[in-house]
């Protein structure tokens, strides 16, 4: 169970602010709590700060986000950041978080034609104390928090960081005629297709990453894709990827990239 109010602050189109307050309730069933006992030589962590199957907490957070690009929901060109501070606990007798998340992006449009762009998407994650509780230990694979090609990997941790590179270029520009409206504004449906080149890399550090096998180890992926864009920021990516395990696969992401 999660309550939260916010309040926001929005002066001009490229700085917004917003400061937030949540109550959770949260637990775990008496099978889960019974296999991370009995786990526990395994280096199986409690899932609460407390060894019980129950927690609640405040949660206080404030978010800072820039956009100084030609579109927010598909960047071409310019930059933009998003910046989360939150302190989980706030008193909460074995629970203690304070975390810091960082995007940062910047993208190019080149050539003669304003056809092709590169996007350089930059990721960090700190979390302190770095004794935490399972449940405050979630870093990549969480999400929009992932290595394209890595999509069904959780990777835990304390410390993360990942660099997104990415070369696109538009192969049609589309507006396809429609009979549900007479409006001149919404008679044709815009489509554009890129096709695009992309490679990642990043890193999960655990401070006691026994059972996990992506953490403490670089990671990289790489890959090729289509991205069609339409109305009302329609994003839909189809992306062909390969990771440092050797596995290949096609993914399907409809939400936005940052």
């Amino acid at each position: 169970f999660r309550a939260q109010g916010a309040f926001t602050i929005r002066k001009g189109v490229r700085h917004r602010h917003a400061f937030k307050l949540a109550y959770v309730a949260d637990q775990i069933p008496d099978t889960i709590s019974r296999l991370i006992q009995s786990n526990s030589i395994k280096g199986f962590m409690p899932f609460y700060g407390a060894d019980d199957r129950r927690q609640r907490y405040l949660e206080a957070i404030y978010q800072y986000q820039y956009f100084a690009v030609d579109n927010i929901a598909y960047p071409l060109r310019g930059s933009n950041a998003n910046i989360i501070f939150m302190q989980r606990g706030l008193g909460n007798v074995g629970l203690n978080l304070w975390q810091l998340n960082a995007q940062a992006g910047r993208f190019f449009l080149m050539g003669a034609q304003k056809k092709t762009s590169l996007a350089l998407q930059g990721y960090g994650m700190l979390k302190l104390p770095f004794e935490q509780p399972y449940i405050n230990m979630n870093a990549l694979g969480y999400g929009e928090w992932f290595l394209r090609g890595l999509e069904y990997y959780v990777i835990d941790g304390v410390m993360a960081a990942m660099l997104k590179t990415t070369l696109r270029h538009e192969l049609f520009d589309l507006r396809l005629a429609t009979i549900l409206t007479r409006s001149e504004k919404y008679n044709r449906v815009p489509f554009k297709v890129l096709f695009k080149l992309y490679g990642d890399v990043g890193a999960v550090h655990h401070p006691s990453a026994v059972t996990s096998v992506l953490s403490n180890r670089l990671l990289y992926t790489a890959g090729a894709g289509i991205d069609l864009l339409s109305y009302y920021d329609f994003v839909a990516r189809f992306e062909y990827s390969i990771n440092q395990l050797g596995e290949k696969g096609l993914f399907l992401h409809l939400q936005k990239a940052f």
